[in-house]
């Protein structure tokens, strides 16, 4: 073993026998583990709406990393090979090649020591132990008082337990201007307080764009408080709700502004804390003016994450290099299918991709998925059975997050079944709080691989399988119409949900009814 890294402004990298690597982007979750000889190419600096870290693992214990982004492939016999992002910036350091140990699990112990170190923060113990709510689906862009103590009357009524309720986004006067819009929220003050009683924690959408109009935005810029494109003028980008511009938060007068506002928030009302959205590097350009020269859209993602941090209890989607920070982090909109690249399909793998990568305190997104077409009135695309596997399968990770109502659009059975996948993700929540609590020291993550704690062994590949810390299995369906599914049991003595004992390694294919979880709770080695 040799902790001497090897650097290069390209790395070809020969792969070990049986060989495989985790870590990039999040949103190439369905491509990993990586050199198992499929070809695969990506460019870390365009973190497609989600997180990145220049950061590999390898199941043989060697990492590749960068504190910059770079490129890599991986051919058809496994050789991975790196390269410079596109375009190049000024001063990137290339990636370093370093052997630190035999395994995976010695692999993320180098880098959440050498590459990231956890801050010792842990996210609110409420996004762990209940569930989420989430406004979006049920409301879209027009949330108000009436509506939402509505909807959290309604999920009460049909035996939902309370959690943290997200109030998406419409809430406010104007993107910049975070201030309720007191024509839907005439006092907001009692609808908060309302929901404290009744046990929700309240967060509320934001994001780093301010409208382009109105003494706000002539304020932030002749304050210098707003991104500037090439020729000093504010840029305003596109995104999905038109064209905006955007808060520079390499300006600390910038993050006082933009903090000053969700403060007052939180103390005028009591907000819990936000639901902190958007903030990607595509959002950014490489020739954009900054209060701080030589800030890159890498850098600007970082800095809403970090300046975001300090409001509370929160919750982000984005950042690159942002591994070993105390904060949930979502994954983006899934969608209402089974694909392995943005259905049910990729709710693990993508999640094991962000354990991986310094963020074990995940959330799987939206249950049923975040596009509110899915979920019209008489939409023949509406899928129960989809509906209750992916509540199934966020029951048994670190957070579950509900927003499309089920209580609504599901038949009594089907509702049943999320309602008991809601409470088993509080019968798991001590379990995941602990482990919360544990990588908030150490930031081993939460979801783990098989490979992780079972290495050598063939379980580099298992996928739609995970453990929930060092000894619980979970293996929920992820796949439609599947009544039976194999679960690759390691060596020792298992028990499962229906308490019968199992001892592996060994394939076990066991029933699974649309209401099974199935799940191995380990015995012994």
């Amino acid at each position: 073993m040799s902790l001497s890294p090897v650097a290069s402004e390209s790395l070809r990298v020969e792969p070990l026998a049986g060989e495989r690597w985790w870590g990039g982007r999040v949103v190439d979750g369905h491509h990993s583990p990586y050199g198992d000889g499929r070809v695969f190419s990506t460019d870390l600096r365009h973190t497609g709406g989600n997180q990145a870290m220049s950061l590999l693992l390898s199941s043989h214990g060697r990492v590749v990393w960068s504190s910059d982004p770079f490129a890599f492939s991986f051919d058809a016999s496994g050789v991975m090979q790196t390269g410079p992002s596109e375009p190049r910036l000024p001063d990137m350091k290339p990636p370093v090649l370093v052997e630190a140990g035999s395994t995976l699990s010695d692999a993320y112990a180098y880098a959440s020591r050498d590459v990231f170190q956890p801050d010792g923060r842990c996210p609110d113990a409420r996004f762990f132990t209940a569930p989420q709510y989430n406004t979006w689906i049920e409301l879209l862009y027009e949330p108000s008082q009436e509506k939402v103590l509505a909807y959290t009357s309604a999920l009460r009524e049909a035996g939902y337990p309370p959690g943290v309720l997200m109030i998406d986004d419409g809430w406010a006067r104007d993107y910049g201007e975070w201030r309720f819009d007191h024509e839907r929220f005439p006092d907001p003050d009692a609808m908060v307080s309302s929901l404290h009683s009744d046990g929700f924690a309240v967060m509320l959408w934001v994001c780093p764009f301010v409208s382009p109009q109105g003494i706000r935005f002539i304020d932030l810029k002749n304050g210098n408080k707003l991104l500037r494109q090439a020729d000093g003028d504010a840029a305003c980008r596109r995104w999905w709700n038109g064209y905006s511009a955007l808060v520079d938060f390499s300006n600390p007068e910038s993050v006082n502004w933009f903090l000053g506002q969700l403060e007052a928030l939180r103390e005028r009302h009591g907000i819990d804390g936000f639901k902190v959205d958007a903030g990607d590097t595509s959002h950014y350009r490489d020739d954009d003016q900054t209060y701080l020269p030589g800030t890159t859209p890498m850098d600007q993602t970082r800095l809403f994450v970090d300046a975001s941090m300090r409001a509370g209890m929160v919750e982000v989607k984005g950042g690159f290099g942002v591994g070993g920070r105390g904060v949930a982090q979502r994954l983006r909109d899934r969608h209402h299918d089974w694909s392995e690249a943005s259905g049910v399909g990729s709710l693990i793998p993508f999640t094991l991709a962000m354990s991986l990568t310094g963020l074990p305190f995940t959330c799987p997104d939206m249950i049923g998925g975040g596009e509110w077409l899915s979920f019209v009135d008489g939409n023949e695309r509406l899928d129960p059975e989809l509906f209750v596997r992916h509540a199934q399968i966020a029951a048994c990770l670190p957070m579950m997050q509900f927003s499309a109502a089920p209580w609504r659009l599901l038949g009594e059975e089907h509702n049943r079944l999320c309602l008991e996948a809601a409470e088993l993700h509080v019968a798991l929540g001590p379990l995941i709080l602990d482990l919360a609590e544990r990588a908030a020291r150490t930031s081993e993550p939460i979801v783990r691989p098989m490979e992780y704690h079972y290495p050598h062994q063939g379980l580099a590949g298992c996928t739609d399988q995970f453990m929930l810390g060092p000894d619980l299995l979970a293996a929920p369906v992820t796949r439609p119409r599947q009544s039976e599914r194999t679960v690759q049991l390691p060596e020792g003595r298992w028990e499962d949900d229906l308490g019968q004992t199992h001892t592996g390694p060994m394939a076990l294919t066991t029933p699974t009814p649309l209401d099974r979880v199935p799940r191995y709770r380990r015995l012994s080695r």
